[in-house]
């Protein structure tokens, strides 16, 4: 009798402890992650969209469709935080609050649902340290707010399962609209959402409660307003001015972007694309969390609580990962596209995370089983499953290791820091700079705004230009320079059109060409790492007039590379082609001596320099070849063109000319081979001429 009572005093003690231990594991799994994502989080923006972002939030303006409105006035209220710093750490330490918000919901959600620690704390920091979270966790991305949204909605989509709180489904409707204000990737919540909830939606009551939830949902787009309000006070980023309801509508149905993908992929691209998002997982979660989650998955759908749970995280898992990824496939595989494409494979993990659980009880249950037929004691069974639970502990420390060197994004992404800089500063006063890459905008859109550095700039797109005429900079209206950026006279380039007739300096970022001449005068010329549109002096220049200008501007130029190792450059897509910016300044500027001074061996210097700086810089080796094909060196431009096609296999002009050179050394085979490959290929591979240097395939083949 004294034992039982002492035993039940024990459960009393302990029930009374568990609000304090939970309070405590709860801010550990907080905390950890918080402190981790907030000193190795850097003081720059990163590649992609993060300079557009935090540029908007500077001036309280409107980014890229669909507005993003939540992560702008979150950012806006960060940008009030009384610390030393940048704006783009500040708007980071929010992602990394957010991400650290996540792992915490991931925490939550496990042990409420399994009722054991060990199990919600392996999974949650399995997450916190998997590499496309982590990342998300350190940037100035909408991603990490979206990652805490989605583990809110499913934690508190179980909760009101359980406990039929209408408190909590108008919660959960309120979240929902807030989500899609942040990221409308998140409408494919919508479903699994409902699955989870939909037992408790038909109580009596049922009209009541779906009016007042419905009144939730659309209190939380609110947010929306805040586009047609920033725009009216017209802020220097201000994407389509949404203050009249069809340039509203154009922002947050992302018309200029589309729903759908850009061009048409076949079917066997996407697949392509689909095996990538798979061999993702595999390398970034380790062998040990695949089986996991495949043991977990497999294991799910025997669970003692019924099958609504799992199929809700499989369908989040599918919505997110592989129908997403089918869905919106590009044909394009370079790094820019695979970073674009991570971002979502995150959002996709989580849902796959979730399962870790599940299979952590079936290897558990199945070793207890072992043992018990075993005849094994109470005491060995007790070790074996201590034992058991440190090899799961494995995992998220090894995911821990494995990427801590790799995010420490302190000093990679300083690299779009000084690309900015570097092209800024060379620029002469009330430049127009027409940017032909995000990776080029953007950063210096942050720049100017975010650290006002060079605000007399103006930076903008091509298709953007007519807002030039709208400000009474172009003796062009705006439905003039509509009409000429679409003009049939000009297809390569229709901004020549545009930028020519500008009362002022004009340059442009690399694109396809490297300056040209026109009836024997200069119209655009390589300088520094930009391409200049010619005034009437620079018009006349002569070669050596230009390599002393063009080497003035390189020498001062930053080394991308002391900012991003090779290991980096390899692993942080968004942040691969900075250095090629640099590479092609240097293989911009070899193709105009070469074509506008024939000056060959001159030009191969440059070429050299560049593959350099980027040994993946096909510009580069593409410029060498031809240098050596016009000099009759055929057996070194041959090898030239093969490095080019090898680091980029659509490079439609090294490939002819590597066919021109296997032809002039008499290579039979590998003329044949070429041949049988343009014919496979011929809608691609026909004639081509390239300024002096003209290679004609034989047609007769075809």
């Amino acid at each position: 009798m004294a034992k039982s009572k002492r035993k039940h005093q024990k459960k009393i003690s302990s029930l009374k402890k568990a609000p304090r231990l939970n309070l405590l594991f709860s801010l550990l799994v907080f905390v950890i992650p918080l402190l981790v994502y907030g000193i190795l989080h850097s003081s720059a923006v990163y590649g992609g969209d993060a300079g557009d972002l935090v540029a908007a939030i500077a001036v309280n303006g409107v980014p890229h469709p669909s507005g993003y409105p939540l992560y702008t006035l979150l950012g806006i209220v960060l940008k009030f935080v009384p610390l030393p710093a940048t704006l783009a750490w500040k708007v980071g330490l929010g992602s990394a609050f957010f991400s650290s918000l996540a792992v915490l919901f991931a925490y939550l959600l496990i042990f409420h649902v399994w009722k054991n620690r060990l199990f919600a704390l392996i999974t949650s920091f399995t997450l916190a340290f998997y590499f496309p979270f982590w990342l998300y966790a350190q940037i100035t991305e909408v991603m990490a707010l979206q990652h805490a949204l989605i583990l809110a909605l499913l934690y508190f989509s179980v909760l009101y399962r359980e406990k039929k709180e209408d408190r909590m489904l108008f919660l959960l409707a309120l979240l929902t609209g807030l989500s899609l204000t942040n990221n409308q990737t998140m409408v494919l919540m919508i479903p699994l959402v409902f699955l989870l909830v939909m037992k408790g939606l038909f109580l009596p009551g049922f009209g009541k409660r779906i009016f007042i939830s419905l009144l939730c949902f659309f209190i939380g787009l609110l947010p929306y307003v805040y586009l047609p309000i920033a725009a009216s006070f017209s802020p220097p980023v201000n994407w389509n001015n949404p203050v009249t309801l069809t340039a509203f509508l154009q922002v947050i149905m992302r018309q200029d972007y589309g729903w759908l993908p850009t061009v048409v992929v076949d079917k066997s691209v996407r697949f392509i694309v689909l095996k990538q998002y798979f061999l993702y997982l595999y390398r970034e979660l380790t062998i040990l969390g695949v089986l996991g989650i495949v043991v977990g998955i497999i294991s799910s759908f025997w669970w003692k609580r019924g099958i609504v749970f799992p199929i809700s995280l499989l369908l989040g898992a599918f919505l997110f990962g592989p129908f997403f990824y089918f869905y919106g496939a590009s044909p394009s595989f370079d790094a820019m596209s695979d970073g674009a494409r991570e971002k979502f494979i995150a959002s996709s993990s989580i849902f796959l995370i979730l399962f870790l659980p599940f299979g952590m009880e079936k290897v558990s249950g199945v070793l207890q089983g072992l043992l018990q037929k075993s005849g094994s004691s109470s005491s060995r069974m007790n070790i074996y499953c201590k034992s058991l639970s440190v090899f799961f502990c494995v995992l998220p420390l090894i995911l821990f290791f494995q990427n801590i060197t790799m995010l420490d994004l302190r000093m990679p992404s300083k690299v779009t820091h000084v690309l900015a800089e570097d092209i800024l500063r060379t620029l002469p006063k009330n430049t127009v700079l027409i940017a032909q890459h995000d990776n080029v905008l953007f950063p210096v859109w942050y720049m100017e705004y975010a650290l006002g550095v060079r605000s007399d700039v103006y930076a903008t797109l091509p298709g953007e230009l007519k807002d030039l005429a709208k400000r009474g900079m172009l003796k062009l209206s705006p439905n003039d320079v509509t009409a000429v950026l679409n003009a049939d006279n000009d297809p390569d380039n229709p901004v020549h059109a545009v930028a020519l007739r500008l009362p002022t300096d004009v340059v442009i970022s690399e694109s396809d060409y490297h300056g040209f001449l026109k009836d024997g005068k200069i119209v655009l010329f390589p300088y520094g790492l930009v391409l200049k549109y010619a005034d009437a002096k620079e018009r006349e220049m002569t070669k050596e007039q230009f390599v002393t200008k063009q080497n003035a501007l390189l020498k001062n130029l930053s080394d991308p590379n002391h900012y991003l190792s090779a290991e980096k450059k390899e692993r942080l897509w968004l942040l691969r082609n900075f250095p090629l910016f640099y590479a092609h300044a240097y293989s911009n500027t070899g193709y105009f001596i070469m074509y506008a001074y024939k000056d060959y061996a001159l030009a191969r210097t440059y070429f050299r320099k560049a593959v350099s700086i980027d040994d993946q810089d096909h510009w580069g080796y593409e410029g060498l070849g031809i240098t050596y094909y016009q000099e009759k060196q055929y057996a070194k431009a041959r090898e030239a063109f093969e490095k080019a096609v090898t680091i980029q296999p659509l490079n439609h002009n090294a490939y002819f000319l590597l066919y021109g050179s296997n032809l002039a050394l008499k290579d039979d085979v590998s003329v044949k081979e070429l041949e049988e490959f343009f014919k496979q290929y011929k809608e691609i591979y026909v004639d081509f001429n390239f300024g002096k240097t003209r290679v004609r395939v034989p047609r007769k083949s075809y």
